[in-house]
């Protein structure tokens, strides 16, 4: 049997009802798994530099989990999903998930009594940035899904990399520009 006809045959099988209910974990369990991912980055921050760590290491490794469920399903299971919403809103929620997390770690653990300016930096521009970048990563994925559901391919990696890529250039340019007016 060849990939497009096994595909086929898993898309006619699989209905819209139960393709919202992966999503739906998936808009859960992102941001958890994203966290997962951002703890494993704190470890390697004592293995060189902190302006390193921060502006190379944390946005690759949070931009990748934040979208890495929906892409393992994507790469595994294509015709679990049956529309890009579907993704876009999985990258969404990894998105604001994660930011969610890491604000409420930054706030009460990191950061001893934040001002509000603080507060609403991190509940605006911090949150607002995880969300943009992980939907642009999504994008990627949504891509990479689109072309394997229209010619019946295996879903190809290389579509999704340069979504991620932009995704992680951004955010790393967002961390190098706090990093730079935090020590004004």
């Amino acid at each position: 049997m060849t990939y497009a006809r096994w595909l086929a045959d898993r898309r006619a099988t699989w209905s819209w009802s139960a393709s919202w209910g992966l999503p739906l974990l998936i808009m859960v369990g992102a941001g958890l798994w994203a966290v997962v991912g951002s703890m494993f980055r704190e470890l390697t921050t004592n293995l060189g530099s902190r302006i390193l760590a921060v502006v190379i290491v944390a946005p690759v490794v949070e931009e990748i989990m934040k979208v890495s469920l929906p892409m393992m399903v994507v790469e595994t299971r294509p015709y679990f999903f049956k529309s890009g919403l579907q993704i876009a809103l999985a990258a969404l929620a990894g998105g604001f998930a994660f930011g969610v997390l890491e604000n409420l770690v930054y706030l009460n653990v990191y950061i001893e009594n934040p001002s509000d300016t603080i507060r609403w930096i991190r509940w605006t521009f911090c949150l607002g940035g995880h969300i943009a970048w992980s939907s642009i990563a999504g994008i990627g994925v949504w891509r990479m899904w689109r072309h394997s559901m229209n010619t019946g391919a295996r879903p190809d990696m290389t579509i999704a990399a340069p979504w991620l890529m932009t995704a992680m250039i951004f955010h790393g340019l967002y961390n190098a520009g706090a990093i730079y007016y935090s020590m004004r």
